[in-house]
């Protein structure tokens, strides 16, 4: 994305409204997206300052981090930067802004930092590794009774008092 400074100078505020394809998505993204991301640029020169704002939404093919299940998940990031003409974006050969690499970190940034099939998500049991969301397992009745849980010991501070425990508090 170029945006001339001489569109900049005269219109003072510029819109642009692109879609990225699903192939370009899916190289930067090393995900792949169920469509086209939209992509929506806006830029305003005050004075010597070009001030941009990117949105960028779509919906990617996903696996869910608790339970490993293939579900859809947003993409939506907005991103504001301020630039100015002794920025590597504006090249003073072409006297234009070219805004391609802050685009692509828009749609990088975009991607969730979590996965989730669904709200509650139960996810796997760590121990039988069955998928909580559809099996109920008797994994769970073990790990109450402290069986399996390295921190059942702890239990017992409380039972009987810290200070008898190597606790320097009274």
């Amino acid at each position: 994305m170029r945006i001339a400074l001489s569109t900049l100078t005269s219109r003072r505020h510029v819109s642009i409204h692109e879609k990225m394809d699903v192939d370009t998505a899916k190289e930067l993204l090393d995900v792949t997206p169920t469509r086209s991301l939209a992509i929506s640029l806006s830029a305003e020169l005050v004075e010597d300052k070009l001030f941009v704002h990117i949105d960028v939404s779509g919906e990617i093919n996903a696996r869910c981090d608790l339970c490993g299940e293939e579900c859809l998940a947003p993409l939506a990031c907005s991103m504001d930067e301020e630039l100015e003409l002794t920025d590597p974006y504006f090249d003073p050969e072409d006297e234009a802004f070219d805004l391609s690499e802050l685009v692509e970190e828009a749609v990088v940034m975009s991607l969730p930092r979590t996965v989730r099939c669904k709200a509650d998500c139960k996810g796997l049991c760590p121990h039988c590794g069955c998928n909580r969301n559809y099996e109920v397992c008797d994994c769970e009745q073990s790990e109450s009774t402290g069986s399996n849980n390295p921190f059942a010991q702890l239990q017992s501070l409380f039972s009987t008092g810290g200070a008898n425990n190597g606790s320097t508090k009274m």
